[in-house]
């Protein structure tokens, strides 16, 4: 009887602790954005691995009225190499929240923010607020703490390593400043992360790696900024840039002297951490899989279809049992509806179904489904030669070496 009355007594007293405590552990994961990308949300979201023969009836909890993506309320880190897609992703995130009429904040301070990737992944320029201020890296984590306050729902800084403590802008180039970067952090991502909790915010925080020095075995790349970032980040997804001939996306253009023009590239991208579902692992090799995600640089709509497709299964129009998918009365393999769809105006008519179920739900649709029409030009995807690889990475070269022009002495 002692014991029941200690029980009742601490229970009255937690719960006239005003804000402090509450009866219940929920974690509220329901409110997300979605990535754009049906693959790398259900993989965030359930640990699944693939799409192939996934019957979204089986995954507990599923319910296609509702977003999928990354959740509200949370840190998340985008990380990785350059030129692996880590700020389109983000900016795919930014324009479907803007569907779902959340503000949003980009920070630039890296200054390479552009219009056309923005547009091209669906975030509306005029209602983004944008800062590229040449502000010190106190005054941006100020000002991110404040536009969490008055109501951002999604922030994205872009990036780490382009923040600047008011120290290094004072002092003089050759003036040595250790771990300055990462002490600011320590001592202030705490306290951004449990404001975005408070007032249910995501944000975004966008990072470079660097050569570990030294390292002989496993991983030699480590962030920027220390390790204070990896501990808070709820989800953390690496980026990697793709090789080989199949990772370029190209399509046919006749006005090319190749006949061919480059579009898009292949990304990886690999859960690294979640706290929402268990690890993303292919139950054959029991390994981490890495997601391959198209990153498109001008409107591309060859596979306009399989878009279309995913989104159909995210809805349940499409369902499938024991491997075999069904759809407006077609039944077969994933060849078959994708030929169904492309069938006469049925294309049309199952965009024309997904826009009115986006709609009546909270539910996001990719930008690729949004700006299609029946007069949208669909190239076709052209495969890839070495030397298409060889002149694409030259390309890339030669943008990097035009601005370090050099000479001896200089």
């Amino acid at each position: 009887m002692a014991k029941k009355n200690i029980r009742e007594i601490n229970d009255v007293g937690l719960e006239n602790i005003k804000g402090f405590a509450k009866k219940g552990a929920r974690a509220d994961t329901s409110n997300c954005v979605s990535t754009g990308h049906l693959l790398l949300d259900l993989g965030i979201h359930f640990g699944v691995h693939s799409l192939d023969g996934l019957d979204l009836n089986d995954l507990e909890g599923y319910d296609p009225k509702k977003p999928l993506g990354l959740p509200f309320s949370r840190v998340t880190e985008f990380f990785g190499e350059s030129g692996s897609g880590k700020t389109s992703l983000a900016l795919r995130v930014v324009g479907n929240a803007q569907k779902m009429g959340h503000s949003c904040l980009w920070i630039d301070a890296e200054h390479s923010f552009s219009e056309s990737l923005a547009k091209l992944n669906g975030v509306d320029l005029d209602e983004l607020y944008f800062s590229d201020s040449y502000a010190s890296m106190e005054v941006i984590l100020d000002n991110i703490k404040e536009g969490i306050k008055n109501g951002v729902k999604v922030i994205v800084l872009d990036s780490i390593a382009g923040l600047i403590p008011s120290k290094r802008q004072e002092e003089g180039a050759e003036q040595q400043l250790p771990a300055i970067r990462a002490r600011l952090l320590s001592e202030n991502i705490p306290d951004i992360a449990a404001l975005t909790a408070e007032h249910g915010c995501l944000l975004i925080l966008i990072n470079q790696t660097r050569k570990n020095i030294g390292v002989m075995f496993g991983d030699d790349t480590v962030t920027v900024g220390g390790a204070t970032i990896p501990f808070f980040a709820s989800v953390r997804i690496r980026f990697t840039k793709r090789g080989g001939v199949d990772s370029l996306i190209f399509v046919e253009d006749q006005t090319m002297s190749t006949g061919k023009r480059f579009v898009g590239r292949e990304s990886g991208m690999f859960v690294f951490k979640n706290r929402f579902a268990k690890p993303v692992l292919d139950p054959a090799t029991g390994k981490n899989v890495t997601f391959s995600i198209p990153i498109y640089y001008e409107p591309f709509f060859p596979n306009i279809d399989e878009i279309a497709f995913e989104a159909a299964r995210q809805f349940k129009l499409v369902s499938i049992r024991k491997g075999i998918y069904t759809f407006n009365g077609v039944t077969g393999t994933k060849e078959d509806i994708l030929n169904s769809i492309n069938e006469k105006d049925n294309l049309e008519k199952l965009i024309s179904e997904l826009l009115k179920l986006s709609k009546e739900t909270n539910v996001t649709l990719s930008p690729e489904i949004l700006t299609y029409s029946s007069n949208s030009k669909k190239a076709k995807k052209a495969k890839p030669s070495i030397t298409d690889v060889k002149n694409v990475v030259l390309s890339e070269k030669e943008k990097v070496d035009s601005n370090f022009e050099l000479t001896d002495g200089e």
